[in-house]
């Protein structure tokens, strides 16, 4: 058998022999103290103590009235008036510079050096005007000549369509998520809300008790944080979709996008509406220096994310034949751009007549990441799923889109309580 856990081992019985051995030794060391050489030693210690603190008052002492000698003065007051001197012919500089600065002369000299700068500044980027501006504004133009032929004009039409639906689709899932997010926050500090195909409307005055300080903060930025966390979570499901057929990729792509422009872009226009992620701005107490800062972080994450997902834009293709390189802008433009645009107006059509300047600036702002999907497309060579069905439209996915809105305006219409 194993021995019990709970066994405690039985402590030694003291007796009286070791009981007085203990005692006695306690009694030497109490008496030492009072012996005679322990008593000098502690003499000796409070000598040197005393002779110590005496050396420290009189050094202190001297250091006092050094202080006031004459000598001492005497170079105090000549650094005072050298001090003087040295601040007054500063401070004439200045003034000088100053003046000089805004006399007839150097303003116009500094205006001609205006002028050259600039003129360096546009030498110097002339080949990037050339190279990325002029290439988009030059396939604009060209696209009409490729849009001549049927083929092209044919593949063309399918990709805007379809990716269109799937754009409007994507921002559908995504608001919701958002606004969803926010209605539980809300409903965890026993904020009443309704959610509505435009905004969440809390069913609480704003100078109720109920709102304080930090769930303002918390209701406020849990939208855009859920958002930020379920791109990374899209963007893994589209690297699991992109090898397989289908527009399931296309979906989960502008879901992954959408879902980072909601917390990147969402920023953006806080800071521009002073609504939803910009009360959390206004609670934090930032300055407007900071706010600044973050802003161009954000557009900067957003370009960046932009060019990324060019690459993945062009995965998504029907066929090999429309991202050679010859029409990869031009399928870029039908996938990704006009989609954009499209998907925009049609949006704000059906919010209308509630269409509010934080959402309408949200989308707006996304395109900060479009732009770089067409200017700067990726020219890598990679291998695409090739699609088995011909190249029609899907009557199903319209079905399902077409309801889809009528329930997100009509069904949204009336609210969505928590």
């Amino acid at each position: 058998m194993g021995r019990n856990r709970h066994y405690k081992k039985k402590k030694p019985k003291i007796t009286l022999s070791v009981f007085l051995y203990k005692l006695d030794v306690i009694l030497f060391r109490f008496l030492s103290k009072f012996s005679f050489k322990n008593r000098e030693k502690e003499k000796k210690r409070r000598k040197e103590s005393v002779n110590l603190f005496l050396l420290k008052l009189d050094a202190h002492l001297f250091r006092f009235l050094a202080w006031f000698s004459f000598e001492n003065r005497i170079s105090r007051s000549k650094k005072r008036k050298e001090s003087l001197r040295y601040f007054s012919f500063k401070f004439k500089t200045q003034i000088e510079k100053l003046l000089y600065w805004n006399s007839t002369e150097i303003r116009e000299i500094r205006r001609k050096n205006r002028k050259r700068y600039w003129k360096f500044i546009l030498e110097k980027n002339k080949f990037f005007f050339e190279m990325y501006v002029f290439r988009v504004y030059k396939s604009f133009f060209d696209i009409k000549n490729w849009l001549s032929e049927s083929e092209n004009r044919k593949s063309f039409t399918y990709n805007a369509v379809t990716s269109s639906i799937m754009f409007i689709m994507a921002y559908l899932f995504t608001y919701f998520l958002y606004q969803l997010a926010t209605a539980f926050m809300a409903k965890a500090y026993h904020i009443p809300s309704v959610i509505y195909f435009f905004k969440t409307d809390f069913l609480v005055r704003s100078y109720s008790n109920l709102w304080t300080r930090n769930n303002v903060i918390l209701v406020s930025s849990i939208g855009p944080i859920v958002s930020l966390v379920i791109g990374f979570i899209l963007f893994r499901v589209f690297h699991y979709f992109r090898k397989r057929p289908g527009l399931t990729k296309l979906f989960f792509l502008w879901c992954t996008l959408h879902a980072f422009n909601m917390f990147f872009g969402a920023y953006i226009a806080g800071v521009i509406t002073n609504k939803g992620f910009g009360l959390v701005m206004l609670w934090l107490f930032f300055q407007l220096l900071l706010n600044i800062s973050f802003t161009f972080i954000c557009i900067i994450m957003l370009v960046v994310i932009g060019s990324i997902a060019s690459k993945h834009f062009l995965q998504t293709a029907y066929h090999s034949s429309m991202i050679s390189e010859s029409n990869r802008t031009y399928f870029l433009i039908g996938q990704a751009f006009v989609p954009y645009i499209i998907g925009n107006i049609i949006i704000f059509c059906i919010s209308l007549p509630d269409v509010k300047p934080y959402q309408a600036f949200i989308l707006a702002i996304m395109g900060f990441m479009i732009i770089p999907i067409i200017i700067k497309p990726n020219y890598e060579k990679f291998k695409i799923v090739k699609e088995e069905n011909p190249l029609q439209m899907n009557k199903k996915l319209i079905i399902a889109f077409v309801v889809l809105l009528i329930l997100f305006r009509f069904g949204l219409g009336y609210g969505l309580k928590f």
